[in-house]
């Protein structure tokens, strides 16, 4: 086994770390930027929240006392009371989001 002086080491690290900061430029992850205002129950019609362009990556807080289920894409995700879901999102794109049983929530589509 080698061994090596920690000032090398050190050396070494602040090199990379340095490095690593002269990228330049923007940063973005996809889902990462919200795309539109956060929608909640007293947005929804009839238990839908209709958003300005199809959802492909989703934010769901429940503030429920009771566990709900959010339809996003044609996909059922049921979100226990309290409980945060978030994520990118298959199936088949749509702009809206059906509510069961939840009573107070906020939803958030991100691009």
């Amino acid at each position: 086994m080698a061994l090596f002086p920690v000032s090398e080491i050190m050396t070494t690290l602040k090199d990379s770390v340095s490095k690593a900061f002269r990228i330049r430029g923007e940063v973005n992850i996809d889902g990462s930027t919200l795309a539109e205002d956060p929608q909640t129950e007293t947005d929804a019609i009839e238990g839908v929240l209709t958003f300005s362009e199809n959802i492909s990556t989703i934010e769901i807080c429940n503030t429920s006392l009771v566990t709900g289920t959010f339809t996003v894409n044609g996909i059922a995700i049921p979100i226990k009371a309290g409980g945060v879901f978030k994520s990118t999102i298959g199936g088949t794109p749509a702009t809206t989001v059906t509510v069961a049983d939840a009573t107070s929530y906020i939803v958030s589509r991100y691009v």
